[in-house]
């Protein structure tokens, strides 16, 4: 028997159990969560994402109190004697009004205001917006796409690999800490993308029913959309989706080209949603301020964060011959420099993340170099001028980066290079499902390529997860296989 039928022997589907062991499934992975979630380890010191911000809790965590009691965002206090009830939040209003801001440092003017939505199952589980925690809303978005991958292979007959997965997902360090123990959503976009995983693979595998062609790519463009507006990296996952339409089995073209504009037609619409819903929020937070004598914010607001500040500062991970640093305050001192020769604008600035210029006469809103749009185009341009006049040193970082995907990586270092030889066993044996999961799951090392490979950005890949999951799937049905044929040699 060649390598390619052993590996179809191996992958081949298992005969799909009764419904009662899909429900023994479910009910199994929310116990174990629920077990992690109460008492589970906390592995931070063994992998952990570093050198960036993400949530910003402790900014984040003023503007619970009125949204959450009064619907009313950003609106956050300056005083932190209250009481923890709608009551208290109207009566803190009225005879404190001074004490109202509508920014803390520079959270909610960057963009991505749905984070705030990471605090309320917390908040609405306990009835208080006291002591504000996101870790009920990442535990329930890990474990919804635990379940959600779960449920397609256990439909497709791929019980095993289903187990496997699961297993090497919860108890993966970087899962465990980010998830459960970590203030930040460093852990959402493997959450999101094991959610829509979930839902799209039947396409990959023909068995979906034609009443659920367009709804499918209509609820993963919605939960995309709404995720993106959290954290803006999450919108790798739209490569993800379209990959899994573009190799649907036996779709025709059109169709195929329907699926991919419904799902980015939805993805647009949603985002837009949101920020016209935080747009309307604002209006409301501004009049309420004002009416009671707090501090109204009159600064720009960005619907999500710039761009080219975190590309210019990525270089930093590898350069070693234009100047570039993972540090704002290096890019920053760049910008006004040119700022100053070329545009004539002179900026008071001290080293900090926030300029010594301020919005308002009480100096609570600071200004930032990336409400100025003359920032941006500096910026760009040396990220441009440098990769086109020097395409060898950007060739070198991105080889660095990509070597940083394959040896820094989950569930264990160099875990990367075991996709290369189990993309290569599908392919010999045709199973091209298979395959194309693993395409599916590489747009989520976009990030750490693209903008900045170190301080553990890598752990976004789960292409490694994927593989590893393969090839223990593999090991177990051989043994079984072989178990099986010395059963039948004794009895025989």
């Amino acid at each position: 028997m060649n390598l390619g039928r052993k590996i179809n022997e191996l992958t081949s589907r298992e005969k799909v159990p009764k419904p009662k062991f899909l429900w023994f499934g479910i009910a199994s992975i929310l116990i174990l969560h629920l077990g992690l979630a109460i008492n589970g380890p906390n592995y931070k010191g063994l992998q952990k994402r570093e050198l960036t911000s993400g949530f910003v809790h402790d900014f984040g965590k003023h503007f619970l109190y009125y949204f959450y009691y009064q619907g009313l965002f950003p609106v956050a206090t300056l005083e932190e004697d209250k009481e923890f009830s709608k009551a208290g939040s109207q009566q803190l209003a009225e005879e404190r009004g001074e004490s109202l801001i509508m920014e803390f440092r520079h959270w909610s003017r960057m963009g991505e205001n749905a984070r705030i939505f990471a605090y309320l199952p917390d908040a609405m589980a306990r009835g208080s917006a006291e002591k504000p925690t996101m870790k009920l809303f990442n535990a329930l978005i890990f474990v919804g796409g635990l379940i959600s991958l779960f449920v397609a292979l256990y439909r497709l007959g791929y019980l095993l690999l289903a187990a496997l997965l699961i297993v090497i997902f919860s108890l993966t360090p970087f899962y465990l800490y980010e998830v459960y123990h970590n203030k930040n959503i460093f852990g959402l976009l493997a959450s999101v993308f094991l959610l829509i995983l979930g839902l799209n693979m039947r396409f990959l595998f023909n068995e979906v029913k034609k009443a659920h062609y367009f709804i499918l790519p209509v609820i993963s463009g919605l939960i995309i959309g709404f995720f993106s507006e959290i954290r803006g990296e999450i919108k790798v996952v739209l490569i993800s989706a379209t990959f899994i339409y573009l190799f649907a089995s036996k779709l025709k073209s059109h169709h195929k080209v329907v699926l991919i504009l419904l799902l980015l037609i939805s993805n647009i619409g949603m985002q837009r949603g949101i920020r016209y819903y935080f747009d309307v929020k604002f209006k409301m937070a501004a009049e309420f301020v004002e009416n009671h004598g707090g501090h109204v914010y009159t600064g720009p607001r960005m619907t999500a964060h710039s761009f080219w500040h975190p590309v210019f500062c990525g270089l930093g991970d590898f350069d070693k011959k234009y100047g570039y640093k993972w540090d704002d305050v290096v890019a920053y001192n760049y910008g006004l420099n040119i700022m100053e020769k070329e545009h004539g604008i002179v900026l008071a600035y001290s080293g900090k993340y926030g300029l010594d210029e301020y919005y308002d006469e009480d100096s609570l809103y600071y200004k930032k170099l990336e409400e100025f749009k003359e920032y941006d185009k500096i910026v760009k341009h040396k990220v441009i001028s440098d990769i086109k006049n020097d395409k060898l040193w950007y060739v070198g970082i991105l080889l660095k980066r990509i070597e940083r995907v394959f040896n820094r990586t989950l569930p264990f270092n160099r875990a990367g290079w075991l996709f290369i030889p189990v993309f290569i066993l599908l392919i010999l044996a045709k199973e091209w499902q298979f395959v194309y999961i693993l395409i599916a799951s590489l747009p989520l090392a976009l990030t750490p390529i693209m903008i900045f490979a170190k301080g553990n950005a890598t752990y976004n890949s789960v292409f490694p997860i994927f593989a590893l999951a393969m090839i223990w799937m593999w090991i177990i049905r051989l043994v079984m296989i072989q178990s099986h044929q010395s059963a039948d040699k004794k009895r025989n």
